[in-house]
């Protein structure tokens, strides 16, 4: 059975039941599922910048002609999710544009009882399995957890580097990533399968890793990922300059900080970092974040932000496919179609995943500061 926080509960619920007073038949229904009981500030964020977006398209004559009319309801993650219920009654009352479902296993439960008969837009699942499990009206705003690693395994595949070192502190994160990152380079094609892979754990805020850098003079890698802490990063640069070793440096979000530049120098110079691009400083997003009362520091903005942006990218999608009902045309559009929302120019993969990782993208070190570099 469905567990609510009661407070939160009521909050969506009378949300649910003040927007289904405003329905009418000229309206094009779509869902919002949220679970108060796991993630509930995150939840009320993600139907905040729904109601947003519907305002906007309302306000401006609505979708096709027609008012969107959000229909919500409430579930839970974990084992007692009833997101099959959910999804069944979402389809008993003709409503297939589904957002919501915040963890994988509802969000995967909700595809399997949809049968392809509605598409399901998320801006909180970023379980990477989802990508491959060949959902075809899956499509999310948030990058998959996998995104650094494949942006870092395909620089090392594009660069046909030989031999590759992945260093991870031992952070739960790092070490999934390092996991991740390992597993891409030694599958998909031959180019990978000519990489050969090194594997080392560290302990965070050592004095020094000399003695690492002393052992890697045999293997003598190519390029070194580090998967950890920008001090740590520039203090493992500087130990294997001194063992006269230059690899490639690369790293994942983490580190890009300017302290990673500042404290590495020279020994950073032409280093590779997963960057991260502020998209709310973006104009749409601002205006969005204005009108829900937001700031950029609070935890759910992003998340807010996600979800508007998912919801204008659909409604662009229906208003070029001119019907809400031919789900392959509105994925197809979702595919193929570059629009403008509060995330900055917005299309989805194949895999329904967003393009370029919501703002990540791959920097190089020149002269001690960040550039974007192509992938």
């Amino acid at each position: 059975m469905r567990k609510l926080v009661p407070l939160l509960c009521l909050v969506i619920l009378s949300r649910a039941a003040a927007l289904f007073a405003q329905g009418t038949p000229e309206t094009i229904k779509v869902g919002f599922v949220g679970d108060p009981y796991n993630y509930g500030a995150f939840s009320l964020a993600n139907l905040a910048g729904l109601e947003f977006a519907a305002k906007r398209v309302n306000s401006a004559g609505g979708l096709l002609g027609q008012q969107v009319e959000i229909v919500v309801k409430g579930d839970t993650c974990g084992p007692e999710t009833a997101a099959g219920d959910v999804a069944r009654e979402f389809l008993d009352e003709g409503v297939i544009l589904v957002f919501g479902f915040p963890c994988a296993d509802s969000a995967r439960k909700a595809l399997e009882a949809f049968e392809n008969r509605a598409l399901l837009m998320s801006s909180l699942v970023s379980d990477p399995s989802l990508s491959g499990e060949g959902h075809p009206y899956f499509f999310r705003t948030i990058p998959p957890d996998d995104y650094e690693a494949r942006l870092i395994a395909g620089l090392v595949k594009k660069n046909a580097y030989k031999k590759a070192l992945v260093v991870n502190d031992g952070d739960d994160r790092n070490a999934a990533l390092a996991r991740q990152i390992q597993g891409l380079l030694a599958a998909g094609g031959p180019d990978a399968a000519k990489t050969e892979v090194l594997a080392e754990t560290i302990a965070p805020g050592a004095e020094s890793y000399d003695a690492l850098a002393k052992k890697l003079r045999r293997p003598n890698p190519d390029v070194a990922i580090f998967l950890g802490k920008p001090a740590d990063a520039a203090k493992f640069a500087l130990n294997l300059k001194a063992a006269k070793l230059a690899p490639v440096m690369v790293g994942p979000v983490s580190l890009f900080d300017d302290d990673f530049p500042a404290l590495g120098g020279e020994a950073v110079e032409g280093s590779y970092v997963v960057g991260k691009d502020d998209i709310l400083l973006g104009p749409e997003a601002r205006a969005a974040l204005e009108d829900n009362g937001s700031r950029r520091a609070e935890a759910t903005a992003i998340y807010y932000v996600y979800s508007v942006g998912a919801a204008q990218a659909l409604f662009e999608a229906i208003a070029k496919a001119r019907t809400p009902f031919d789900l392959a045309l509105v994925k197809r559009h979702l595919n193929e179609d570059t629009v403008l929302t509060a995330m900055g120019p917005t299309r989805f993969d194949a895999n329904g995943d967003i393009e370029g990782g919501a703002g990540h993208s791959l920097h190089a070190i020149q002269h001690g500061k960040f550039v974007i570099v192509e992938p």
